[in-house]
């Protein structure tokens, strides 16, 4: 399948970050190939970006903070699927001139028994200066490992997240896919050490049908001193999903999310949000 022209996509640090709604869009070129027993491969161009608060499309290095260049990112990704919640998956995104950011994922899913599974996960990203260097020299590294017990309705999950001391992860045009990017913090600045507790419980036992809540709390710390010296911080996540079984209310979504973040030594940080998703087939 060949897409060309203004889209979507959606790589580890390439996608549309639409936390607020608003999306980033792409001008972009990709192939994706099918056909391959268990396996998804695509390669691909992006030279422009439309950033979630822009009206207009600018280059990849613009955004990034290169002033007047017009370099894009070139990015291929391959992901094997062993079986149902069991893959490996690789994606590199080469920024011409910049940097390039190559990324690593599998998960292992263990059935326990037929209301009992475990879920295993580790992750590993590698961002590194490239070609004439037009953001500076620099490299970083930042690995991640989960843990998850799913028991009935009731999913707990623990997850442990370090960077590199070398700076912090790049991300100019998308999200992270990192564990422990939370609602407010990602988790990944120099040399960042953050640990991670979840819970997600769906209350359709208690005749709620349609109801979920997800909790997690992530603890942080940073180097006392040194250039990427920075303080330590918490953060605590709230979030309810409503989505009605009524044919009336067919396609709609309802989320509230809550989040506090915390400093230490300085002020910290509190969002709410409420959003309502609507989908209609047609």
């Amino acid at each position: 399948m060949l897409r060309v022209g203004r889209t979507r996509v959606d790589l580890p640090y390439i996608n549309g970050y639409d936390f607020r709604m608003t999306p980033n869009t792409f001008e972009a070129i990709g192939l994706r190939v099918a056909g391959i027993e268990n396996v998804q491969l695509g390669f691909g161009h992006v030279f422009r970006i439309k950033t979630r608060t822009s009206t207009n499309f600018e280059s990849m290095s613009d955004v990034a903070g290169v002033a007047g260049e017009d370099k894009g990112v070139s990015a291929i990704s391959l992901r094997y699927n062993f079986s149902e919640g069991n893959y490996i998956a690789l994606s590199e995104q080469y920024g011409w001139d910049m940097f390039n950011s190559i990324y690593f994922e599998g998960e292992k899913l263990i059935q326990i028994s037929d209301c009992c599974r475990v879920g295993l996960g580790a992750q590993f990203t590698d961002q590194r200066s490239v070609g004439s260097e037009l953001l500076g020299s620099f490299d970083t590294q930042s690995a991640a490992v989960k843990a998850a017990v799913q028991y009935g309705n009731l999913t707990t999950s623990v997850s442990y997240q370090w960077t590199a001391n070398g700076s912090g992860v790049v991300k100019p045009w998308g999200g992270t896919p990192a564990y422990h990017s939370s609602i407010i913090q990602d988790f990944d600045r120099a040399g960042e050490e953050s640990f991670r507790i979840g819970l997600t419980y769906d209350l359709e036992p208690h005749g709620l049908e349609g109801l979920s809540m997800d909790t997690s709390w992530v603890t942080a710390d940073t180097p006392d001193s040194g250039k990427h010296a920075s303080p330590d911080q918490q953060e605590f996540d709230f979030t309810v999903d409503y989505r009605p079984k009524i044919e009336l209310f067919d396609g709609v979504w309802f989320r509230a999310r809550y989040a506090n973040n915390s400093i230490d030594g300085g002020a910290g940080l509190e969002d709410i949000r409420f959003i309502l998703n609507y989908s209609y087939d047609f």
